[in-house]
């Protein structure tokens, strides 16, 4: 949460002031580089809008997620969003996540494991299956780094892994 959205606990569904931070930032940099959603609109553009780029999807996003703090818990809305955040190698939710990188339930991570976790949501592994290491990824095949601890690259298949990657 402290690296999605600092203020989540204490905003309304909207936080003006990250809005504005990214707004200099993109005016800067001539573009789109920083986003200022909170977690909770994150949660209404994934389950009831679609992905456009437009300012009247914003808008939307805005009072749905206003709509939403007032519906919801800040827990509920939390666990909306863990369990459908993309944690790359097709892992939507902590749950997938943690089954496709561990083989484990999430309730079984280690602090270890669960830090790698944490990482993923702003920078999730686009390592496709069969490609070399040189993508963004927890466990690289090359030299140093952490290593899968099945000793199997996510989303490649080993030997005796039977097990798919979820959809």
């Amino acid at each position: 949460v402290a690296a999605e959205d600092a203020s989540f606990f204490k905003h309304q569904g909207i936080d003006f002031i990250s809005i504005f931070r990214a707004a200099l930032k993109n005016v800067k940099a001539g573009g789109i580089a920083q986003g200022g959603s909170t977690i909770t609109q994150q949660v209404a553009k994934k389950l009831l809008l679609t992905s456009e780029r437009t300012f009247t999807r914003k808008f939307k996003e805005a009072i749905l997620a206003w709509r939403m703090e007032k519906a919801l818990t800040k827990q509920e809305i939390l666990y909306l969003y863990l369990n459908q955040i993309y944690l790359g190698h097709r892992a939507y939710g902590v749950e997938a996540a943690s089954e496709n990188y561990f083989d484990k339930n999430v309730e079984e991570l280690t602090l270890a494991e669960s830090a790698i976790m944490a990482g993923l949501p702003s920078s999730p592994p686009s390592l496709p299956a069969g490609h070399g290491s040189t993508e963004i990824c927890p466990w690289p095949d090359g030299q140093g780094g952490i290593h899968h601890p099945r000793g199997v690259h996510p989303g490649r298949r080993g030997k005796g892994d039977d097990q798919t990657a979820p959809e």
